[in-house]
C-alpha cells in the first residue's frame, strides 16, 4: 500500500511536545505526502512554552492539556505525561532532514504580552530530491 498520496497533512496545537524524538513523526509526514505535498503545522511557540531555559532538552512531567477542563476530583485519576519542549531550530532542522522545504514561518503574538510569540505556523512542502545531511 502506497501511503504517499496525500496532498496535505495538517497538525495543530500541542502535538510535537508529546514526542521525545521528532524524527519518526516527520518521517511519517514525509511518507504520507506525495511529491510537492504540503505540511501545515500550527503549534505553541517554543519561546513561550519552554520556561526559563529555552535550550533545556529534558523530558518534563506535566498534567495532560485537557486536565484544565476536568474537576479536581477527576484530575486525580489522570496520569501525568512526559513532554519534550523543542526549540524552533530543532523543529525546522528535523523538517529539513526529511526533505521538507520551508515555505513560510509565521509567529503570532501572545494575547497578554504582545512582545513574545504565543503560536507559530509552518508551511513546508515535500520534495523528492534527496539531499545529504550537513553532518553525516
Amino acid at each position: 500500500m502506497n501511503l504517499s498520496n496525500y496532498d496535505l497533512v495538517l497538525m495543530e496545537f500541542g502535538i510535537l511536545h508529546y514526542f521525545s524524538n521528532l524524527e519518526p513523526i516527520f518521517e511519517l509526514v514525509n511518507n504520507l505526502l506525495r511529491n510537492n505535498g504540503r505540511l501545515i503545522l500550527t503549534d505553541f511557540h517554543p519561546f513561550s512554552s519552554k520556561g526559563s531555559n529555552y535550550f533545556d532538552s529534558n523530558l518534563v512531567e506535566e498534567e495532560i492539556a485537557f486536565s484544565d477542563f476536568l474537576s479536581e476530583e477527576d484530575r486525580k485519576d489522570i496520569p501525568k505525561v512526559l513532554l519534550r519542549k523543542w526549540t524552533m531550530g530543532e523543529i525546522l532542522s528535523t523538517l529539513a532532514d526529511k526533505n521538507m522545504i520551508l515555505r513560510k514561518l509565521e509567529e503570532e503574538p501572545h494575547h497578554i504580552n504582545s512582545g513574545v510569540p504565543a503560536f507559530y505556523t509552518i508551511v513546508a512542502d515535500k520534495t523528492n530530491k534527496h539531499r545529504s545531511p550537513l553532518i553525516p
